[in-house]
């Protein structure tokens, strides 16, 4: 675990991966719609500010990757991060539904730009061995964070801080000149750009009706969230399941590991696969992979909020 100059191997794609899911779930999941309620934003014109997130998110997933006016993918992150921590301090503005659309935007805009990056160079920055481990290691800590009583009852505004900060904090990140894709043997046959977006719709579509449930089944939402204990527990229990998940796979168990599993730590499964990157452990993806986990996530986003 440990580089030429002896500090720890991998940890620049571990920290990403913390500030980047960090950000979604603290930020873009629940402090960013806390913020509209406070606005009295809602109806309508939330669904068109949720469409406006999907939409950034789609557009810039499908952007980033073939992006040749910024060609190192160091630059193409740190400037997604930038966009995100942007998005993060105007959402603190007494914002109207057309600027809530904008922000709404530009959170999309930065997480497409951000995610893409990163799945796509992620073994560039996590290093040649473990990296599936790595990844559980990163996702595990990022539901840990989240659920720390603390940061998971503050108030809108210090989320939002919080969420700007850390992207400050990840732009600071030596990333060096180049996310060249290292070298895997053994690679599987590519995935095919349709069942790759079925499935990842499905696994998306599952977990946000799991967790939408919960939020509004009065039982289950104190059972999981409600309290300081329910929360250690809830976030131990993400980060032993993601850890458990990441040294199976590892392993080569349980590849389908990330299909089954109650919504307590199933999302962990899921969000281990999808962070899951080109040429890493468990065989060669297309570099499409993080844009069609966008698309999928945005798609499903739109689809639950006119539905539900």
């Amino acid at each position: 675990m440990r580089d030429s100059s002896g500090a720890v191997s991998g940890w620049r794609g571990i920290a990403l991966i913390i500030v980047i899911y960090v950000y979604f779930l603290i930020f873009a999941q629940f402090a960013f719609l806390a913020r509209l309620a406070e606005l009295q934003i809602g109806g309508n014109s939330l669904k068109a500010i949720m469409a406006a997130m999907a939409l950034g998110g789609i557009l810039l997933s499908l952007i980033a990757p073939r992006s040749r006016a910024i060609p190192n993918p160091a630059s193409r992150l740190r400037i997604g991060l930038a966009i995100s921590a942007t998005a993060a301090l105007l959402a603190l503005s007494p914002l109207g539904a057309v600027a809530a659309a904008l922000v709404a935007f530009l959170i999309g805009a930065g997480l497409g730009t951000s995610t893409v990056t990163l799945v796509t160079h992620l073994r560039s920055w996590t290093g040649g061995h473990g990296g599936v481990f790595k990844v559980g290691l990163g996702t595990g800590i990022a539901y840990f964070i989240c659920n720390i009583p603390g940061i998971f009852t503050a108030t809108p505004r210090m989320q939002a801080l919080l969420a700007a900060a850390l992207c400050a904090v990840a732009i600071a990140i030596p990333l060096g000149p180049s996310g060249e894709a290292m070298p895997v043997e053994n690679a599987r046959p590519k995935m095919s750009f349709a069942v790759a977006l079925i499935a990842f719709f499905a696994l998306i579509w599952l977990d946000s009706s799991a967790f939408y449930i919960i939020q509004h089944a009065p039982i289950l939402k104190a059972g999981t969230w409600m309290g300081s204990t329910h929360l250690w527990l809830n976030g131990s229990l993400h980060f032993l399941a993601a850890l458990t998940a990441a040294m199976l796979l590892q392993r080569g168990l349980l590849r389908g590991i990330y299909l089954s599993g109650d919504r307590r730590y199933g999302g962990n499964r899921r969000d281990l696969a999808l962070a899951l990157r080109p040429g890493s452990d468990l065989g060669v993806w297309d570099q499409r992979c993080g844009a069609w986990r966008e698309i999928a996530s945005k798609i499903t986003g739109v689809l639950l909020d006119l539905w539900l």
